[in-house]
């Protein structure tokens, strides 16, 4: 069990590498970006279901029917993020379509604000902003290189505002529900809505290379199960608004990853960019940490 503030921001920095390694993954898979991650939800639910076997039903009808409702806005929300996401990695570069989810911490902290009554330090929004500044600088990049990378761009911000959704509700959830039992619950909501709408497409859900299958498995053992695992554990001791702040710094090893095994340049504008956006994460996080250390 995490017990203090500094085991939870290691856990934090600890998801955030793993997270990073997600956009490679998906690069090298050739299956719809929607059956990709059908695949990675339902999986990693049938890895963790066992863990928590007997206990996992009684905890889950021990929850008010409000609790039961977020998971199911959480597990839906998640699996939108993944279908825009992951579309927008194969349209637009790997590094901006990481970054672009610079705009997370702001909507988490708009629906905090309005679901939760959470109170805002006017700094925060500061941070907010020099994080966009800096995402316009990236922006403004790719509007450059073509309108494939602006869709790609656009995707990314839609999967934002999903993923923003998916934190939020979830830390509705988590004071409640133990960890495992919670990423259980909604891996498999969101492995059967991406289930259903790959249906609806009718996507091919078998045939496709080793290579792709490969993959996939490390999407579910990486970026998942270590990634995303860890961050809706972490729900109960930090605020989905630093948490979303923190994810920003996913891109800067996604970029490294991607320059190094798909070699995608990175131009100085985009440095410059990563640059602002760093700045903007650090003193997000570092204020988080001071707040959390005091209180």
């Amino acid at each position: 069990m995490i017990s203090s503030t500094k085991k939870a921001y290691a856990g934090l920095l600890f998801a955030v590498v793993a997270v990073s390694f997600a956009a490679l993954f998906v690069r090298l898979t050739s299956a719809p970006p929607s059956v990709t991650a059908m695949y990675r939800m339902l999986l990693s639910a049938v890895v963790l279901f066992p863990l928590v076997r007997k206990t996992f039903f009684t905890q889950l009808f021990r929850l008010a029917l409000r609790e039961r409702l977020l998971i199911l806005v959480s597990g839906i929300s998640l699996g939108v993020h993944f279908i825009f996401w992951m579309t927008s990695v194969f349209t637009t570069s790997i590094a901006s379509a990481t970054l672009l989810l610079a705009f997370q911490p702001v909507f988490a902290m708009l629906l905090e604000w309005i679901f939760f009554h959470k109170k805002i330090a006017p700094r925060l929004w500061l941070y907010v902003f020099i994080a966009l500044i800096g995402t316009a600088v990236i922006g403004w990049h790719d509007l450059i290189s073509g309108h494939q990378a602006i869709l790609g761009d656009a995707l990314s911000l839609v999967s934002a505002f999903a993923a923003a959704c998916y934190m939020v509700t979830g830390s509705g959830v988590r004071r409640h529900f133990e960890a495992t039992a919670y990423n259980v619950s909604v891996f498999f909501v969101a492995g059967v809505f991406l289930f259903l709408y790959s249906f609806v497409l009718h996507d091919a859900f078998w045939g496709y290379s080793t290579l792709n299958w490969v993959m996939t498995l490390f999407l579910v053992l990486v970026p998942t199960l270590l990634g995303h695992a860890v961050f809706n554990t972490l729900l109960k001791y930090l605020p989905a608004s630093t948490i979303s702040m923190s994810i920003i710094g996913e891109p800067i090893v996604a970029s490294l990853l991607a320059y190094l095994f798909l070699h995608q340049n990175l131009s100085f504008v985009w440095f410059i960019g990563a640059s602002i956006l760093l700045i903007a994460i650090g003193l997000f996080v570092h204020d988080g940490y001071r707040t959390s250390k005091s209180a």
